[in-house]
């Protein structure tokens, strides 16, 4: 019996959990990102001294780690939320599901970042 209850609460967090799940991810992330605009007009409008400007790049770069984290769940999440798309669930299409999600995985463990215009800073985040 308590495998039947196992199995319907997999299902409400399939099918419940990870849509509101995923719908806190995206307001936080409009958050973040509106935050992170605020600490850039600062930096190009404000006429701070050298200690508030330490300050606020810490600030910057704590936001821009937060917003890392809630990308990459956001990633996962979205992933996962493929199985939505499957009128009839079966063996095969979890199976894809969870490839995707186990390659997404694999890409986050991965990642690295390739400068865009500025390659002279590019050695110093290797």
């Amino acid at each position: 019996m308590s495998d039947i209850v196992q199995a319907l609460e997999s299902i409400k967090e399939v099918y419940i959990n990870i849509p509101k799940r995923i719908e806190e991810l995206e307001n936080h992330l409009r958050n973040l990102d509106n935050e992170q605009q605020d600490l850039l007009h600062f930096m190009e409008f404000a006429k701070p001294d050298a200690r508030e400007m330490i300050r606020k790049y810490k600030e910057l770069r704590n936001t821009r780690n937060e917003r890392r984290k809630v990308k990459d769940e956001l990633e996962l999440l979205q992933s996962a939320k493929e199985i939505f798309s499957y009128q009839k669930l079966t063996e095969k299409n979890v199976g894809k599901v969870l490839g995707n999600v186990h390659h997404v995985l694999n890409v986050q463990e991965n990642r690295c970042y390739t400068m865009k215009v500025r390659k002279d800073l590019q050695e110093l985040i290797r």
